[in-house]
């Protein structure tokens, strides 16, 4: 005769649960922080080494990481946005939401990455020809991409990941 497995209380398998959500918001934010890591490495390097050839498995692997993380935003974002919902004190409360890091990082990274993603109309605006443009307007482009990932990886990424820890605490 055997003893059947007693059940798990509904508290245990609530927490089951939810630390299935909390895995996956954490895994989306890794490979999100690794995706800006790689291309922040790359961007010091081709500044530091001139022109160079990314090795065929790192360049893979970094699309294989984008691929993951495109799939997994919108989950990541919903999953984020109802967990902050339920911790709001109030839905008009925006003075702590000026002065929240997370969104200043965002809002910086955006700028630098209209930076990169429009140098050429800036560089155009100098009145530089020839060979100084093309040099000036790879500097402008590689500075908004490193400013912009730079911001991501180490403001808005830690900043979000501690404060998605400190609800899964509460």
């Amino acid at each position: 005769m055997t003893v059947p497995e007693p059940e798990m209380p509904a508290s245990a398998r609530r927490r089951l649960f939810l630390a299935r959500f909390d895995a996956l918001i954490f895994l989306h934010c890794g490979l999100l922080w690794v995706l800006c890591a790689v291309y922040l490495a790359l961007v010091i390097a081709r500044l530091a080494l001139g022109q160079l050839e990314i090795p065929p498995a790192l360049w893979a692997a970094s699309w294989v990481c984008a691929y993951i993380v495109l799939c997994l935003t919108p989950v990541s974002t919903f999953l984020v946005g109802a967990r902050s919902s339920r911790s709001l004190r109030s839905p008009y409360d925006t003075t702590d939401a000026n002065k929240d890091p997370a969104m200043i990082g965002v809002l910086v990274s955006a700028a630098f990455m209209l930076l990169a993603i429009d140098y050429d109309k800036v560089v155009g605006l100098l009145g530089v020809e020839g060979c100084q443009r093309e040099r000036i307007g790879s500097i402008v482009r590689d500075v908004g991409l490193m400013g912009g990932i730079a911001t991501c990886c180490f403001v808005t990424l830690p900043t979000m990941i501690l404060r998605q820890w400190r609800m899964k605490m509460k």
